[in-house]
């Protein structure tokens, strides 16, 4: 490579993606970047994307010092000139699309996080069965597995359910009121975390 400057870097890597590829998405764009590319194949339906979590954490930007953040944007110039091209020509694509309520309801559905996990376990079962048969050892490992998370759940569930009832108790008995109606609610909060409590006890035999 002749030009190492920035502006020629820039300049080979956009002339590549320019001539070499059909299309470029972005990171942070990427229900985005999904929807563009698929109306442009044609493709009518969206399907739901599984993440794969490579990245446990890294920092953020507000984390990083600024002279380290201030080396950073030098050294990556021209990356960064070439990531804000591309992106706006995505944001281009997508103001001409106009997805609309369709896209915002993707993004909701990709975001929750229980709506991913049940995802997850409704394409695992078929796909082990399919691959390794339905009573292989593998299949029997999943269910093993899915029905120790779904309990870990239910325990995690509950224990959240008997600590907000005991505040709701101690919010009660703080609040300075007093009287039948007063006595009467106290009696069904502590009703309430009894019953909590006796499911979690229940539910750890």
């Amino acid at each position: 490579m002749n030009n190492t400057t920035a502006e020629g870097l820039f300049s080979t890597a956009d002339n590549n993606i320019k001539n070499m590829f059909f299309f470029v998405g972005i990171t942070e764009l990427f229900e985005e970047s999904l929807f563009t590319l698929f109306d442009m194949l044609g493709i009518q339906e969206t399907l739901m994307w599984r993440p794969g979590l490579y990245t446990y954490w890294r920092p953020t930007k507000d984390e990083m010092p600024i002279r380290l953040r201030k080396k950073l944007s030098a050294m990556l110039e021209a990356d960064l000139e070439l990531y804000h091209s591309n992106r706006h020509i995505l944001e281009n694509m997508l103001e001409k699309s106009n997805f609309g309520d369709e896209l915002i309801r993707y993004k909701q559905h990709a975001r929750n996080p229980y709506n991913r996990l049940y995802l997850e376990l409704s394409e695992r079962f078929p796909v082990a069965a399919e691959t390794f048969g339905y009573f292989s050892e593998v299949v029997d490992k999943e269910f093993r597995h899915s029905r120790a998370l779904i309990r870990n759940i239910q325990g995690l569930s509950l224990g959240f359910q008997v600590t907000r009832a005991e505040r709701e108790a101690q919010k009660h008995l703080e609040s300075g009121k007093r009287g039948p109606a007063f006595r009467a609610k106290a009696l069904l909060l502590s009703c309430k975390m009894l019953f909590y409590k006796t499911l979690n006890k229940f539910r750890c035999r």
